[in-house]
Parts: C-alpha cells; structure tokens; sequence
C-alpha cells in the first residue's frame, strides 16, 4: 500500500514540475506577447471577413483590425457557421505565424493555417461583409 502511496506521489510531482516548465525561447512570434510585438487575444476577435481568396480580415476592437493571410482558400470558409481564432498560448502577435495560428469553422471543424498577420492602418478598412464571431 505504501508503495502505490509513494508512486502516487511521484507521478503528480512529475506532473507538476511538466507543467511549471515556461514556453520554449524558440516559439514562434505568434505565441510569445511582450517586448512591444503588436499582440490580441485569439479569443478576442470580434468579427471576420473575407477580403480576397487569401485574406481574412478580423476585428479586435472598433480602432484594431487585422489582415490575416493564409495560402488556403479562404472563401471556403463558412461564415454561416461558428469560427475562431486559435493559437497554442490563445495569443496572436503581427508577424509570420506559420504553423502557430489557425482559423477553425464549418461543420467539419476546418482548420485554415494562417501564414501573416498584418495589422491595418487605422482608420480601419471598410467593414462591409463582416460576420460577428462566436
């Protein structure tokens, strides 16, 4: 019994200390806010539309949006149905962020991998064919 005991208890300080370990210094930009990157939350994002086959534009606030670039084809996206923007930290910096940002939607949960994020100008573009996001 005390052995189980001492097993238990080894495995959850293991566990523990995995989870305490901070994110690599090599992750990519997209997953890393701080240090004056222009960074939002990925769960944030107000509203999404398609600007061309490749090019999405989402809204953070009324003054932030941004233009998000993928190599996919992005009038496949349904906006009919739920999307968001995912990341592994929630977080989305300007920049390359190849292999670390993903819009997922549809019926089927698609993911669209996102190459760049660009941050417009302000005032923002017009807002004509925007969806609100859930």
């Amino acid at each position: 019994m005390r052995l189980i005991a001492f097993a238990l208890c080894g495995a959850l300080a293991l566990s523990g200390a995995a989870a305490a370990q901070p994110a690599p210094e090599d992750a990519p930009p997209a997953m890393q806010p701080g240090d004056g990157r222009d960074c939002f939350r990925a769960d944030g994002v107000r509203r999404y539309a398609i600007i061309d086959d490749h090019n999405i534009r989402v809204r953070f606030t009324r003054v932030r949006t941004y233009t998000l670039t993928t190599s996919e084809n992005a009038a496949d996206l349904d906006f009919g149905r739920r999307l968001r923007l995912s990341s592994d930290t929630g977080w989305v910096c300007a920049g390359d962020v190849r292999g670390a940002v993903f819009v997922v939607g549809g019926d089927m949960g698609n993911r669209y991998g996102i190459d760049t994020v660009t941050r417009d100008p302000y005032p923002p573009p017009e807002a004509a064919g925007e969806e609100k996001a859930d």
